[in-house]
């Protein structure tokens, strides 16, 4: 009897340590020695527009991802001149080999409207979406395009200083390195006595071994230069993506015109479109757009949305495991070119409209987040290990305790940054318009998720004590949840928790399409100073112990809620965008 009892006791004990693992998969102990911000980036998911899946990651493999950004916002912006939009409005505007006060020539012209707007470089509103966007999507460093030797001091101090910040909080914020080529030598000089002479920033400089990683050209230097920085620097050789010329050792490209991609001692670039006839706005006659298809080698201009090219190039990768272990991404954020004429026609460079640009940036209409995620989801596959399926202990919260113990000894905490909820007032570009927003309310910094035989548990801790909710907003404190189990979802969730909260117990709505939503159900919680916690019936969601994987998202303000990219933009949104925090795996 006793030895009977004692199997019993056994076998109750391995269900409650198994929690949902059930018999689909063999689950193991999570041994991984992760900080809470390292778990939170490896569990983020995410379904795209396209239904292109975004999976977790176990650890990282010890491969680098930089990317090209550009800090010139602001700086030689006279005006807004939206390519597309005079194309469809004012193409005579457009294409006047003369210039007009709406399309002036030698003035930079934007190919489209970004997310944020027109913004400028130095708006630490956008800056700070900007590093939450590339922490989480895995970037490990940024180079700032100063090959055209203009040095945006201003916009690079700000963005340190943000770096900095998050950086403080244990966030793994990607790092910084400078790109040179006209003028190499003097912009070089100049970084050296601004950033690296003094250590300004030091804990931000990356570096692939202990040097900082710099590029640029080194026949400009004098010999003392070339002592002193091949000692102090990791120096490449700015290397341009024609067909000829190629320091196979120490070049450092920012774009191949050849494909498959050349390999340079493990690095290889990788861009989203390629403009080898050197006018882009030439488009398809000399050009490579978004669309561009390598198994036909034509342009596919009805493949713009889904990223062909950028998926090319991040082939090439994928085929050489072994040989590459640094890709370099170009780019996130150029938006604009010169307008330039020849006498006969007008032309632009680097980009030119929706199709032959090279942005990763969301826009306003158009791609929208698509190439942000699928960045995501190839970072992921680059340098991180496929998922395994942990064990999750059951663990049984009350609710309304609000310093219930047993959340300190769980493992799936997710961490969002702490100060990304601010306020907004800054001048555009060209400064004919102040952007505001005042959205900013809960500022969400942490979530922690459990769950029992029959409950999901949730705590939601924010920066300050969480507001009174005012008996009417749908947009307060909600949770949204994808469970995977509908074809009914918003940006891929399928459930929403507490648009409609009462004193104790709050709503559970499912999506019947989209931001359309019917009551099925009731969820446990409490609020008290900076916490919330939600205790939500597995079986309203159509989930069990054994079967509790669901992608979560917090979010507090959300301006236009019924559009998941506002979730990139008002209020908090943890995380960010359209990602979601993976429980249950």
């Amino acid at each position: 009897m006793k030895k009977g009892l004692l199997i019993c006791a056994i076998f109750l004990l391995g269900v409650s340590i198994l929690g949902c693992q059930g018999d689909e998969f063999d689950r193991i102990q999570d041994t991984r020695e992760l900080s809470e911000t390292e778990y939170t980036v490896l569990n983020l998911a995410s379904t795209d527009a396209l239904g292109r899946i975004i999976r977790t990651g176990d650890q990282e493999n010890g491969k680098y991802i930089g990317m090209f950004y550009h800090i010139w916002h602001g700086y030689h912006t006279a005006g807004i001149y939206n390519i597309t939009e005079l194309l469809q409005f004012d193409p005579e505007a457009l294409f006047n080999i003369d210039g007009t006060p709406d399309s002036p020539l030698e003035k930079f012209h934007y190919w489209g409207e970004p997310l944020y707007g027109y913004y400028q470089s130095t708006d630490p509103w956008v800056i700070t979406r900007h590093i939450e966007l590339l922490t989480m999507a895995g970037v490990d460093y940024l180079v700032y395009d100063l090959t055209n030797s203009v040095i945006y001091t201003e916009a690079i101090n700000a963005l340190f200083e943000e770096l900095q910040k998050f950086q403080n909080q244990g966030f793994d914020v990607p790092k910084v390195a400078f790109y040179t080529n006209s003028g190499s030598r003097v912009t070089i000089n100049r970084c050296y006595d601004l950033w690296y002479k003094d250590g300004r920033y030091a804990d931000l400089w990356f570096s692939f071994d202990e040097k900082p990683l710099i590029i640029g050209v080194s026949s400009e230097l004098t010999e003392a230069e070339r002592e002193l920085y091949f000692d102090f620097f990791d120096f490449r050789e700015s290397q341009w993506p024609y067909g000829y010329d190629k320091d196979l050792e120490n070049g450092f490209p920012w774009m191949d015109w050849d494909y498959p991609q050349t390999n340079y001692s493990g690095t290889m670039s990788v861009s989203l479109a390629q403009h080898p006839g050197a006018r882009m706005s030439e488009r398809e006659r000399s050009n490579n757009g978004r669309g561009f298809d390598y198994s036909l080698f034509q342009n596919k201009s009805e493949n713009l949305n889904l990223g062909t090219n950028y998926q090319g190039q991040w082939q090439t990768v994928f085929a050489n495991p072994d040989q590459v272990d640094n890709v370099f991404l170009t780019g996130f954020n150029e938006w604009i070119a010169i307008k330039y004429s020849d006498g006969q026609s007008v032309f632009f460079v680097d980009t030119f409209n929706e199709e032959y640009s090279r942005d990763i940036e969301m826009v306003k209409n158009g791609y929208g987040d698509n190439y942000y995620l699928q960045t995501v989801m190839n970072v992921r596959e680059f340098k991180t290990t496929l998922p395994n399926h942990y064990q999750y202990p059951l663990v049984t919260i009350d609710v309304a305790d609000i310093a219930d113990p047993l959340w300190g000894d769980v493992v799936a905490t997710y961490r969002d940054f702490a100060g990304d909820a601010i306020a907004r007032s800054y001048p555009n570009a060209s400064g004919s318009k102040t952007y505001t927003d005042n959205s900013n309310r809960n500022d969400i910094t942490k979530v922690q998720v459990t769950h029992d035989k029959k409950n999901l548990y949730l705590r939601v801790e924010t920066l300050d004590p969480i507001t009174a909710y005012d008996g009417s907003s749908l947009n307060w404190m909600n949770v949204l949840l994808g469970t995977g189990l509908s074809e009914n979802t918003f940006g891929g969730f399928d459930y929403i928790i507490n648009r409609h909260p009462g004193t104790t117990v709050t709503s559970i709505e499912q999506s019947t399409g989209g931001y359309a939503y019917e009551i099925v159900g009731d969820a446990s919680f409490a609020v008290e100073g900076n916490i919330m916690q939600i205790a939500i019936p597995l079986k309203t969601l159509g989930l069990s112990r054994s079967n509790v994987h669901v992608q979560i998202k917090v979010a507090d303000n959300i301006t236009h809620y019924d559009d998941i990219m506002d979730y990139y933009v008002s209020g908090d949104s943890a995380p960010i965008g359209r990602l979601g925090y993976d429980y249950g795996h």
